[in-house]
């Protein structure tokens, strides 16, 4: 997980190969999805966090307060 050091709070988190498509999913039916970037990017909203969701195995997590709580109630 790395942070950015920017004006909102965003993190980065790189998802293990075997698990890409379960998070996939995961985000797929508890976010609003937003836009599609080509067919590499999706962008979602969870509450009032932004998602980019990288098929490679990236999230791209704006906005987030809480990272641990945020992805418990995502991925949980």
């Amino acid at each position: 997980m790395v942070s950015d050091c920017v004006k909102e709070q965003s993190h980065v988190v790189m998802l293990k190969p075997n698990k890409i498509d379960e998070v996939y999913e995961k985000i797929q039916l508890k976010c609003l999805l937003l836009k599609k970037i080509g067919t590499i990017i999706e962008k979602y909203q969870f509450g009032n966090v932004i998602i980019k969701f990288y098929i490679t195995g990236r999230l791209v997590l704006m906005d987030v307060d809480e990272l641990e709580i945020t992805l418990s109630k995502l991925l949980g």
